[in-house]
Order: C-alpha cells, then sequence, then structure tokens
C-alpha cells in the first residue's frame, strides 16, 4: 500500500511539473521595478539541476545590462524553471536570445526573479524605449577578451522620455491639488516673505483649513519640498 502511494504521488508530482510554462502576463515596466537586475542576452548551455528534476541551470552570455550592478559576460542562472512557491516559471531555451529579469543568489551566481524571461527581437525595442527605469551599460570582460566584448549589444534606445531628474519626477508626481495649494500661497504672501524661515517647520500649517489636518499638513509638507526644488532648479538654471 505505501509503495503503492509513493509510486502515485511521484507521478502526480512529474506530471505537474512537466506542465508547460503559461505565458506571464505581466507587463513590462512592472517586470523591470520589481527585479534588481535585467540583462539582454544568449542562453548559451542548459543543464537539469540534479537535486530537482523540476529545475535547470543555465550559462548566460549577458550582451547588455538594462538594470542593475554590472555583471561578468558569462554568468550561471541557478534554480530556473518551475520554482515551488512561485507562480512564473522559466523555459531559456540554448541559443536564443531573451531579456531575463535576476536577482543575485550566492557565490556570484544569479536566479530569476519571480517573472518568466521575454525573447528579444527587433520588435521589442519600441517598448523598450517606452519602459522607464531602464539604462544601457556593457559586462565586464578582461581586456584580454576580445572575442566577448565582440558579442556586446545593446538595443538602440531605452527609457525615452521618462523623468531623468528629481524636478521631472516631482512634476510628474504633483496633483492638481497640490499646485493649487502652491498657488494659494503665493497669492496670499508677497514674494519678500516666502523666505526657508517661512516655509520651515514652524510655518507648516494647513493651508486650506483645520479641518482634515493630517491630510492638510502632508499637502503641505509636500508643497513645501516642491518649493525647494523648484527654487534650487532656478538657481542653477541661473548660474549656468
Amino acid at each position: 500500500m505505501n509503495v503503492f502511494l509513493i509510486t502515485l504521488f511521484s507521478i502526480i508530482v512529474s506530471q505537474i511539473f512537466s506542465l508547460e510554462c503559461e505565458q506571464d502576463q505581466t507587463p513590462l515596466d512592472v517586470r523591470v521595478e520589481q527585479s534588481s537586475l535585467v540583462v539582454v542576452g544568449t542562453s548559451l548551455i542548459k543543464t537539469n539541476d540534479l537535486a530537482f528534476s523540476n529545475l535547470f541551470n543555465v550559462t548566460f552570455l549577458v550582451q547588455c545590462i538594462l538594470k542593475g550592478q554590472p555583471t561578468p559576460s558569462i554568468i550561471q542562472i541557478v534554480h530556473a524553471g518551475s520554482l515551488l512557491g512561485r507562480r512564473s516559471c522559466q523555459k531559456l531555451a540554448t541559443h536564443q536570445e531573451y531579456i531575463v529579469f535576476l536577482e543575485p543568489f550566492f557565490d556570484g551566481t544569479y536566479r530569476p526573479a519571480d517573472f518568466q524571461e521575454i525573447a528579444y527581437d527587433n520588435q521589442l525595442d519600441l517598448l523598450l524605449e517606452k519602459t522607464c527605469g531602464l539604462s544601457r551599460a556593457y559586462p565586464r570582460t578582461d581586456s584580454n577578451d576580445t572575442q566577448i566584448s565582440l558579442t556586446n549589444k545593446c538595443p538602440p534606445a531605452v527609457s525615452l522620455d521618462c523623468p531623468t531628474d528629481s524636478l521631472d519626477r516631482l512634476l510628474q508626481a504633483t496633483t492638481t491639488s497640490d499646485w493649487a495649494s502652491l498657488s494659494a500661497l503665493l497669492n496670499e504672501q508677497p514674494s519678500e516673505n516666502l523666505t526657508l524661515a517661512f516655509l520651515g517647520h514652524q510655518h507648516r500649517k494647513s493651508l486650506i483649513s483645520d479641518d482634515d489636518s493630517r491630510t492638510n499638513r502632508a499637502t503641505a509638507t509636500h508643497v513645501y519640498h516642491m518649493l525647494i526644488l523648484l527654487i534650487q532648479f532656478n538657481v542653477y538654471a541661473f548660474l549656468n
């Protein structure tokens, strides 16, 4: 009876892990934001994990780093496949180019973040241009290893028209109510009164009323930081 149950359990487990990976529908910008390392490259060698039949390891050629710290040209990706407890799985067929989403693991290896890789082709370049949070960098290579350096290849452009500094991000994140509060403050006070002391902690009061004071204090604080950044930006522009 025990032998039968063990055999049945083994068959069920093997069937579960042999299921085809479902297509990951997570948007690219979410994958980028939630991954510490995003690279473009080619799967060179794929070997089954000795301990877990549902997992495999990959020797991966990094051609371009889109996010994260520099890596060597050749990295080891471990625990790819169907890792227990994760919703996404990986395929990483050999001799194919992919965008992969990784996280550092141990002893210089990497393992997939909980996202499926994306097959890379030129049609993907337009999506990369529209996705924020990306940059382009080549992997670390030995100065004597000219052959590896010839494989470096980045997309033509990434993250176009994305916020690039604190002021851009502030203007993008500022709501209509923030601007209304700022306008009210500027209209009520003569320009000579808009000093840092006025904008400081002792004058961070509600800009609208005493009702919902916590919400209003948060708005005032946000407007305070916005004013400081605008002042700094104007000073920088004047000096340059």
